[in-house]
């Protein structure tokens, strides 16, 4: 099984091709890309021209896997959108501004909804205070836009 196809199966994203793998302690890292060539604002989704790259990888955590932790790993360009302005480009594996996976802040955002956030802090290794930052993006992009 090729490692693309595997880190599919185990991120369960298959917008993303892996570049690489290696071990750092208790941590397995990911180096991935986009499947998709142009890159999109990470605000309303359109594909934009870029405006330059970033040399310096970004690292998102994803859920673990055992005692293993999952790190995805990626150096994100930034787009000139004619609408937004200049952005970070869209990832398909996290929400803008996030340095965690969607699937990690969705099984965080439900353990809130059954739990108290210490709890959650304790179980997922994160902060008291990421915890409610992750519950504020997932509820707000659950709502969509606001209409007043």
């Amino acid at each position: 099984m090729r490692v693309t196809k595997l880190a599919r199966i185990l991120i369960g994203i298959t917008s993303l091709f892996v570049t690489g793998v290696h071990f750092d302690r208790h941590c397995l890292i990911l180096p991935l890309k986009p499947s998709w060539r142009k890159p999109r604002c990470s605000r309303c989704g359109k594909v934009c021209p870029g405006y330059d790259h970033s040399h310096k990888p970004v690292r998102w955590v994803h859920l673990g896997i055992g005692e293993t932790r999952l790190i995805l790993e990626y150096a994100p360009r930034r787009v000139e959108c004619p609408d937004c302005g200049v952005l970070v480009e869209m990832v398909p594996w996290a929400r803008a501004n996030s340095r965690f996976t969607r699937p990690f802040e969705e099984m965080t955002a439900y353990m809130a909804q059954i739990t108290n956030k210490t709890a959650v802090s304790k179980i997922m290794g994160i902060s008291w205070r990421t915890v409610g930052n992750i519950v504020k993006r997932v509820v707000t992009e659950r709502q969509g836009p606001q209409t007043t």
